[in-house]
Protein backbone atom coordinates (compact mmCIF):
# COMPACT_ATOMS: atom_id res chain seq x y z
CA UNK A 1 0.00 0.00 0.00
CA UNK A 2 1.17 3.50 -0.69
CA UNK A 3 0.07 6.80 0.82
CA UNK A 4 1.00 10.44 0.75
CA UNK A 5 3.67 11.75 3.08
CA UNK A 6 1.06 13.68 5.07
CA UNK A 7 -1.31 10.75 5.59
CA UNK A 8 -2.94 10.40 9.02
CA UNK A 9 -0.41 9.47 11.68
CA UNK A 10 -2.53 6.66 13.09
CA UNK A 11 -5.06 4.46 11.26
CA UNK A 12 -6.32 0.91 10.81
CA UNK A 13 -6.46 -1.46 7.85
CA UNK A 14 -9.08 -4.16 7.99
CA UNK A 15 -10.08 -6.91 5.59
CA UNK A 16 -13.48 -8.59 5.67
CA UNK A 17 -14.87 -11.43 3.61
CA UNK A 18 -18.20 -10.95 1.84
CA UNK A 19 -20.01 -12.37 4.89
CA UNK A 20 -18.66 -9.44 6.93
CA UNK A 21 -16.21 -11.56 8.95
CA UNK A 22 -12.98 -9.76 9.76
CA UNK A 23 -10.06 -11.82 8.46
CA UNK A 24 -7.27 -9.28 8.97
CA UNK A 25 -6.61 -6.06 10.86
CA UNK A 26 -3.48 -4.00 11.29
CA UNK A 27 -2.88 -0.82 13.21
CA UNK A 28 -0.61 1.57 11.30
CA UNK A 29 1.47 4.38 12.73
CA UNK A 30 2.70 6.57 9.88
CA UNK A 31 6.27 7.51 10.65
CA UNK A 32 7.10 8.86 7.21
CA UNK A 33 7.20 5.44 5.53
CA UNK A 34 5.11 5.51 2.36
CA UNK A 35 4.75 1.79 1.58
CA UNK A 36 3.24 -1.11 3.48
CA UNK A 37 3.22 -4.69 2.21
CA UNK A 38 0.54 -7.09 3.33
CA UNK A 39 0.93 -10.82 2.69
CA UNK A 40 -2.41 -12.28 1.58
CA UNK A 41 -1.18 -15.88 1.29
CA UNK A 42 -3.25 -17.00 4.30
CA UNK A 43 -6.55 -15.85 2.73
CA UNK A 44 -8.75 -18.34 0.95
CA UNK A 45 -9.60 -17.60 -2.71
CA UNK A 46 -12.54 -15.22 -3.01
CA UNK A 47 -13.61 -11.60 -2.74
CA UNK A 48 -12.68 -9.31 0.14
CA UNK A 49 -13.38 -5.73 1.19
CA UNK A 50 -10.35 -3.75 2.33
CA UNK A 51 -11.16 -0.73 4.50
CA UNK A 52 -8.81 1.89 5.84
CA UNK A 53 -10.18 3.99 8.69
CA UNK A 54 -8.62 6.66 10.91
CA UNK A 55 -8.69 6.51 14.71
CA UNK A 56 -12.08 8.25 14.72
CA UNK A 57 -13.41 5.39 12.53
CA UNK A 58 -13.71 7.78 9.55
CA UNK A 59 -13.45 5.90 6.25
CA UNK A 60 -10.27 6.81 4.36
CA UNK A 61 -10.37 4.15 1.60
CA UNK A 62 -12.54 1.22 0.61
CA UNK A 63 -11.70 -1.39 -2.06
CA UNK A 64 -13.06 -4.72 -3.27
CA UNK A 65 -10.28 -7.18 -4.11
CA UNK A 66 -10.20 -10.75 -5.38
CA UNK A 67 -7.75 -13.47 -4.48
CA UNK A 68 -7.66 -16.18 -7.14
CA UNK A 69 -7.13 -19.85 -6.52
CA UNK A 70 -3.51 -20.84 -6.88
CA UNK A 71 -2.61 -22.08 -10.33
CA UNK A 72 -0.73 -25.32 -9.81
CA UNK A 73 1.69 -27.00 -12.20
CA UNK A 74 -0.46 -29.34 -14.26
CA UNK A 75 -3.57 -27.15 -14.26
CA UNK A 76 -4.78 -25.71 -17.57
CA UNK A 77 -5.42 -22.34 -19.19
CA UNK A 78 -8.00 -21.88 -21.94
CA UNK A 79 -6.98 -18.83 -23.98
CA UNK A 80 -9.85 -17.37 -26.00
CA UNK A 81 -9.01 -14.52 -28.38
CA UNK A 82 -11.69 -12.79 -30.41
CA UNK A 83 -12.65 -9.90 -32.61
CA UNK A 84 -16.24 -8.70 -32.29
CA UNK A 85 -18.70 -7.77 -35.01
CA UNK A 86 -20.15 -4.25 -34.92
CA UNK A 87 -23.54 -5.47 -33.67
CA UNK A 88 -23.11 -7.16 -30.30
CA UNK A 89 -26.55 -6.89 -28.71
CA UNK A 90 -26.66 -8.82 -25.40
CA UNK A 91 -22.98 -9.80 -25.68
CA UNK A 92 -21.79 -8.21 -22.42
CA UNK A 93 -24.74 -9.53 -20.42
CA UNK A 94 -24.09 -13.03 -21.79
CA UNK A 95 -20.37 -12.75 -21.00
CA UNK A 96 -21.17 -11.85 -17.37
CA UNK A 97 -23.68 -14.70 -17.15
CA UNK A 98 -21.14 -17.19 -18.54
CA UNK A 99 -18.46 -16.07 -16.08
CA UNK A 100 -20.88 -16.45 -13.18
CA UNK A 101 -21.81 -19.92 -14.43
CA UNK A 102 -18.17 -20.94 -15.03
CA UNK A 103 -17.30 -20.02 -11.44
CA UNK A 104 -19.83 -22.62 -10.28
CA UNK A 105 -18.29 -25.42 -12.36
CA UNK A 106 -16.19 -28.15 -10.74
CA UNK A 107 -12.53 -27.55 -11.50
CA UNK A 108 -12.80 -23.81 -12.25
CA UNK A 109 -9.77 -21.92 -10.86
CA UNK A 110 -9.99 -18.35 -12.15
CA UNK A 111 -10.51 -15.92 -15.00
CA UNK A 112 -8.72 -12.93 -16.57
CA UNK A 113 -9.85 -10.80 -19.49
CA UNK A 114 -8.88 -7.72 -21.49
CA UNK A 115 -10.50 -6.16 -24.53
CA UNK A 116 -9.50 -3.44 -26.94
CA UNK A 117 -9.82 -4.16 -30.66
CA UNK A 118 -9.06 -7.79 -29.84
CA UNK A 119 -10.34 -9.57 -26.76
CA UNK A 120 -8.26 -11.98 -24.73
CA UNK A 121 -9.95 -14.10 -22.08
CA UNK A 122 -8.14 -16.75 -20.08
CA UNK A 123 -9.95 -19.22 -17.87
CA UNK A 124 -8.03 -21.57 -15.58
CA UNK A 125 -9.07 -25.15 -14.87
CA UNK A 126 -7.87 -28.06 -12.75
CA UNK A 127 -8.06 -30.64 -15.55
CA UNK A 128 -8.87 -31.31 -19.19
CA UNK A 129 -12.00 -33.12 -17.99
CA UNK A 130 -13.20 -29.94 -16.23
CA UNK A 131 -12.63 -27.97 -19.45
CA UNK A 132 -14.56 -30.55 -21.49
CA UNK A 133 -17.41 -30.51 -18.98
CA UNK A 134 -17.58 -26.69 -19.23
CA UNK A 135 -17.46 -26.79 -23.03
CA UNK A 136 -20.47 -29.12 -23.04
CA UNK A 137 -22.48 -27.25 -20.39
CA UNK A 138 -25.95 -26.56 -21.86
CA UNK A 139 -26.09 -22.78 -21.35
CA UNK A 140 -22.48 -22.43 -22.48
CA UNK A 141 -23.31 -24.35 -25.69
CA UNK A 142 -26.08 -21.83 -26.42
CA UNK A 143 -23.70 -18.92 -25.79
CA UNK A 144 -21.10 -20.51 -28.09
CA UNK A 145 -23.68 -20.78 -30.88
CA UNK A 146 -24.70 -17.13 -30.47
CA UNK A 147 -21.05 -16.18 -30.52
CA UNK A 148 -20.50 -17.96 -33.84
CA UNK A 149 -23.69 -16.66 -35.44
CA UNK A 150 -23.93 -13.10 -34.00
CA UNK A 151 -20.98 -11.70 -32.10
CA UNK A 152 -17.59 -12.78 -33.45
CA UNK A 153 -15.83 -11.87 -36.67
CA UNK A 154 -13.06 -14.21 -35.63
CA UNK A 155 -12.08 -16.23 -32.58
CA UNK A 156 -9.55 -18.85 -31.57
CA UNK A 157 -9.24 -21.16 -28.59
CA UNK A 158 -6.01 -22.60 -27.23
CA UNK A 159 -5.72 -24.99 -24.30
CA UNK A 160 -2.37 -24.88 -22.51
CA UNK A 161 -0.94 -26.82 -19.59
CA UNK A 162 0.51 -24.67 -16.80
CA UNK A 163 4.18 -25.58 -16.41
CA UNK A 164 5.64 -22.74 -14.34
CA UNK A 165 3.15 -20.47 -12.59
CA UNK A 166 4.39 -17.28 -11.00
CA UNK A 167 2.20 -14.58 -9.55
CA UNK A 168 2.04 -11.47 -7.42
CA UNK A 169 -1.58 -12.23 -6.47
CA UNK A 170 -0.61 -13.03 -2.87
CA UNK A 171 0.23 -9.36 -2.32
CA UNK A 172 -2.14 -6.49 -2.88
CA UNK A 173 -1.05 -2.89 -3.22
CA UNK A 174 -3.67 -0.32 -2.35
CA UNK A 175 -2.84 3.22 -3.45
CA UNK A 176 -4.32 5.58 -0.89
CA UNK A 177 -2.76 8.73 -2.35
CA UNK A 178 -5.98 9.65 -4.14
CA UNK A 179 -8.12 9.11 -1.04
CA UNK A 180 -5.98 10.96 1.49
CA UNK A 181 -6.22 14.73 1.44
CA UNK A 182 -3.43 17.20 2.07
Amino acid sequence: MRWKQNAPKHWFIECRDLHGRQVYQQEVFNSGQQNLTWDMSTLQPGYYVIRVVDVGNKLVANRLIQKLKHMEVGSYAVIFTSELNHEIQDYHAMAEEMLSLAKQQPGFLGFESARSDIGISISYWESLEAIQHWKQQTQHLLAQERGRSEWYKHYSVKVCRIEKPTSLSNRHKLNLADQLTE
